[in-house]
């Protein structure tokens, strides 16, 4: 028997890919809930998978190709805590790798294929710090610096460059800066704007567009818009494609191979709803696809 080789990696891949998981956040409380969806189809609602090791909201997830990890976040205090989970696996519990250099809360996250990145947080921060992806123990490792101190930043991944888009610094900003995911020194560089100040934007990743949905603009205001940028370029401003099916800040985001899911957020109380976009397409308004278990905002997606 001749065995397809080629065949049984793309099924592996496709395994590995299926699933996308939200960890944490604030349903009024902070919570230790991880849940996922199915990438690959655009209906049906989460599923609860486990507990993260600490009860937190406003952490950032980095995805490995066998690890997802969660870094930061806060529960009365802000933590340094980076915890991490088995992506081909749809029970268990998440477990402790380490710690970030700076305890923070709300960092973007951001990764390439050796290495998962976390750049700003709260109170104010421009650190950015480092994981190896393959690795299940180890602290992170400080990298450089963000343009901007800042938290509440979203991030998305291309193949060669990682991009945080907006946050707060005391006011909404509309900043998008990058780093080389490769290299494990260097600062960040300014690569243009979103097309408002906004903060808590969920990020989302295609293979060629990064997608920028939602967020808070004001004090008791939210948005409905996604915006994109082109992952291989380090100029230029993000253009508008279209809706999230509501206004919502604090939004969290997971990617899929076609489409790109908005879990979660708050419009002023927290919301279950989980929308999704093409990420292929640079047109077209989000789609309802389900619920998540559990209401809430400030999750973590890998």
């Amino acid at each position: 028997m001749t065995l397809n080789i080629k065949s049984i990696n793309t099924a592996l891949l496709e395994e590995l890919v299926a699933y996308g998981f939200f960890g944490g956040g604030d349903t009024g409380s902070v919570t230790n809930v991880i849940e996922y969806i199915n990438k690959e189809i655009t209906t049906g609602n989460a599923t609860d998978k486990g507990d993260l090791t600490v009860s937190r909201s406003d952490l950032a997830g980095v995805l490995g190709s066998t690890y997802g990890f969660f870094g930061g976040g806060i529960s009365g205090s802000a933590l340094n805590t980076i915890d991490y989970i088995t992506l081909t696996t749809t029970t268990g519990n998440a477990i402790d790798k380490g710690d970030l250099t700076v305890a923070r809360y709300n960092p973007s996250g951001v990764q390439g294929s050796v290495y998962g990145f976390f750049g700003g947080g709260g109170p104010y921060t421009n650190v950015i710090d480092y994981i190896t992806l393959s690795t299940t123990s180890g602290n992170a490792t400080d990298k450089g610096d963000l343009t901007l101190a800042r938290r509440f930043p979203a991030g998305v991944s291309g193949s060669t460059y990682g991009f945080s888009g907006g946050g707060y610094t005391g006011s909404y900003v509309n900043t998008i800066d990058y780093i080389t995911l490769a290299t494990t020194t260097g600062n960040a560089i300014d690569k243009g704007d979103l097309t408002a100040n906004t903060a808590g934007v969920g990020g989302v990743t295609g293979s060629t567009y990064g997608f920028f949905g939602g967020g808070k603009i004001a004090i008791g205001s939210y948005t409905n818009v996604i915006s994109y940028i082109t992952l291989s370029t380090t100029s230029g401003n993000a253009t508008d494609k279209g809706d999230l099916i509501s206004a919502r800040g604090y939004i969290t985001g997971v990617s899929g191979s076609t489409y790109g899911f908005f879990g979660g957020g708050s419009t002023g109380s927290a919301t279950n709803a989980i929308d999704y976009i093409n990420n292929t397409t640079t047109t077209g308004n989000a789609l309802d696809k389900g619920d998540l278990t559990v209401a809430r905002y400030g999750m973590g997606g890998v």
